[in-house]
């Protein structure tokens, strides 16, 4: 009946104003602390930005001046102006403190125009309130304003984030703060020795590290991505065990994930003290030898590519440059450590290295004094790297490096590398 034709455009109307209002005003309550944040300084002379608290107490200031708006718009609709110049005026005068509050830089003009916003916008939510019921007939009222209310409530959902977009914006926002502590409990007595603090970067680093590592794992056992996956419990700490000893005997590109995923578990289980504490010691015995693997594994991969590239010179001294595609996952220590001892013996050198799990290219050059002389720029030498690898690169003149996302195109970006060092200074590599 709210959409028979002598309803229709009148429902309709309402209906969107309904939803309209409650979309942006549950938007702008919800974002307004990070805009506080993000958008004006405190109100020190230093000008910093301001903290979270001052944020808040910000936002304490919006809601108090709110607080009259309900009692303006009753006064409105029975005022000369009546319900629709009532709703309208309201609406424009918000719509006009929006504006001002993106104009304006002080922090107490910044305050007073979300006053407005907040005593106006009341003011509006009043005037509808009390208006819709009057607008419909004793037939739809009941219907028409359920509906109404309801695509509000719709409306405003729309605007809520996840909790995993909460936490990346965070993260972004409040990268080194503290998130959250955990406790170290101590070997002999399995009593709180300290609380270590969990930044918001690092618990989103976490987050997403079990993420993947679970995303492998179930892929490897043909569950399909978005199943409902569920976990059958039993003998917790047995099932810990087992995990661990399956965790021991995988590839180091799984490896680290799995060690980071299983501490976090270990941490979160509920389960004999004397049985975690016994996983607890275990676990370190597993990081550190591990730790071990990797240190030996890269100190002899940084020893083997600087062996080759002192070998390469010493077979061809006049050589102005080395080139280079190393196995080594695109280990950042390891390819720096050519880079300088290719700087130390006064020559240019392009490294690039795959890490095929990770989807990434990571290339670096250094330009020697000679190739500098020439018109060499190790900017652009790094741009014509990425041109084929994608990506992004950055650095000076005597040196810049990169990650690229096309891993099937390193040797045809190796090529392009010393297509440009040739072009550039007329030498031969």
């Amino acid at each position: 009946m709210v959409l028979s034709p002598e309803w229709l455009r009148t429902t309709l109307l309402v209906w969107a104003a309904w939803c309209a209002t409650s979309l942006a005003y549950t938007m702008f309550n919800v974002y307004l602390p990070k805009l506080l944040e993000t958008r004006s300084p405190s109100g020190g002379t230093d000008g910093a930005p301001k903290t979270l608290e001052e944020s808040l107490w910000d936002v304490v200031i919006y809601s108090l001046g709110g607080c009259p708006g309900a009692i303006l718009g009753a006064w409105l609709i029975e005022s000369r102006l009546g319900r629709r110049w009532s709703l309208a005026g309201s609406t424009f005068v918000t719509a006009f403190f929006c504006w001002v509050f993106v104009v304006v830089q002080h922090p107490w003009a910044v305050r007073a125009s979300t006053v407005g916003i907040s005593l106006s916008a009341t003011a509006m939510w009043a005037v509808l309130y009390g208006w819709t019921p009057e607008i419909f007939g004793t037939k739809v009222r009941g219907t028409a304003c359920g509906i109404a209310s309801a695509l509000s409530r719709i409306s405003s959902e729309m605007t809520f984030q996840t909790h995993l977009t909460v936490l990346q914006h965070s993260a972004s926002l409040y990268t080194s703060s503290p998130a959250f502590k955990v406790p170290r409990l101590s070997s002999d007595s399995g009593c709180v020795e300290e609380w270590a603090p969990i930044s918001y970067q690092q618990f989103l680093e976490d987050v997403e590290l079990s993420a993947r590592y679970w995303s492998r794992t179930l892929t490897a056992h043909d569950v399909l991505p978005r199943s409902v996956v569920g976990v059958w419990l039993g003998d917790w700490g047995e099932s810990l065990t087992a995990q661990l000893n399956r965790i021991e005997g995988m590839p180091d590109a799984e490896k680290d994930a799995a060690l980071k995923a299983y501490t976090v578990a270990l941490g979160q289980a509920d389960i004999a003290l004397l049985k975690k504490n016994e996983l607890r010691d275990r676990l370190a015995s597993v990081r550190k030898a591990f730790d071990k693997h990797l240190k030996d594994k890269e100190a002899a991969a940084n020893k083997a590519a600087v062996d080759a590239l002192q070998q390469y010179f010493k077979d061809k001294p006049e050589a102005p440059a080395y080139f280079a595609i190393l196995d080594v996952n695109a280990n950042a220590k390891v390819m720096q450590g050519v880079v300088l001892q290719a700087k130390k013996l006064g020559k240019s050198i392009y490294v690039l290295s795959v890490d095929a799990s990770a989807g990434k290219v990571a290339h670096v050059n250094a330009v020697s004094e000679e190739a500098k002389a020439k018109g060499l720029d190790g900017r652009e030498w790094a741009a014509a790297v990425v041109e084929v690898v994608g990506g992004k690169a950055g650095g000076k003149p005597d040196g810049a490096q990169g990650v690229g996302t096309e891993v099937s195109k390193v040797q045809e970006a190796f090529d392009a590398a010393r297509k440009f060092f040739e072009s550039k200074t007329g030498l031969s590599a």
